[in-house]
């Protein structure tokens, strides 16, 4: 009889080692001299089966959580937002009822000028308005620093200052080049006067997309906006970037510099390897990105 000292010789098992799962078929020994080899294929289709099934459950989970997570990012950021508005609100409304009251209050010269006039003056309204105009003063530093503090969470142009912010992420290494870059594509981004985003929102939604590897949901969270929104929007500043930037910054080498440069390879293979650039095609069609330059071994 078995004991916990005893050992299996892992050749009994479909994949070589025993399973902690129980739906496994490698939960239990199966293959033995006397199993058959359409058993013994049948068993290790099982195997893949149940394979699969679990790496399609861990995805799942995968997904579920990231999606979970970002929900809660973009929540937690709402939630920020609409208390830092709602504390401007109130500072805002606090500082013009304080700027009224001073309105009303006699000015440094007139109250200089009856202290003069008359000794019958009280020291408590001085004290009073100087309180006051102080006190106005902090609001209105808080009010201004609640304004830049929601200006820095918006994903606005004035929010993208600093270089760094601008190269993690979008890839440009300056703000001048975004902003270059903003100002070749512009006249060919949706100018709908309804559109929810601004033109610079739709490129740096686009290079987000492409730079940090953001799903769709987690660019509407982050935009306000729907997923189908989002596609939308990546596909038509991908088709835009494609027409207008590539021919640009995509330069081919003249036939004579590329054979001085042919790798030793290719010298002995193909000495007539070239490149045959086809955007003189493109611009007469029109943006697309099944057009693209072919390597041909041979042309003359």
């Amino acid at each position: 009889m078995p004991n916990d000292g005893s050992r299996l010789c892992s050749a009994h098992f479909i994949s070589g080692k025993q399973s902690r799962n129980p739906l496994s078929p490698d939960y239990v020994p199966s293959v033995f001299p006397d199993t058959t080899s359409p058993d013994k294929k049948r068993k290790r289709t099982a195997l893949e089966r149940f394979e699969k099934r679990e790496a399609l459950k861990l995805r799942r989970r995968e997904n579920a959580a990231k999606e979970t997570a970002a929900q809660a990012l973009m929540t937690l950021q709402t939630e920020a937002l609409e208390k830092v508005q709602m504390e401007q609100d109130l500072q805002e409304e606090a500082a013009e009822t304080l700027l009224s009251l001073q309105v009303h209050q006699p000015s440094m010269s007139c109250q200089s000028a009856q202290q003069a006039s008359t000794s019958t003056s009280s020291p408590s309204d001085t004290v009073s308005a100087a309180s006051i105009e102080l006190e106005c003063r902090r609001l209105l530093e808080e009010n201004h620093h609640l304004k830049e503090t929601v200006e820095h969470l918006s994903l606005s142009e004035n929010s993208f200052k600093d270089d760094d912010k601008v190269k993690f992420c979008t890839g440009l290494p300056s703000l001048t080049l975004l902003q270059t870059v903003l100002q070749e594509i512009s006249p060919f981004l949706n100018t709908h006067p309804k559109a929810v985003l601004s033109k610079f929102q739709q490129l740096l939604m686009t290079l987000m997309y492409l730079r940090l590897n953001l799903c769709n949901q987690d660019l509407a969270y982050r935009f306000n906006v729907n997923c189908s929104t989002v596609s939308r929007t990546v596909n038509s500043v991908i088709d835009v970037l494609y027409a207008r930037l590539v021919p640009m910054a995509v330069f081919w080498p003249e036939r004579e510099e590329l054979r001085k440069t042919l790798p030793i390879v290719f010298r002995s293979v193909y000495p007539k390897c070239t490149v045959k650039s086809q955007w003189n095609d493109q611009v007469t069609k029109g943006p697309s990105r099944k057009h693209t330059p072919v390597t041909r071994p041979g042309i003359p």
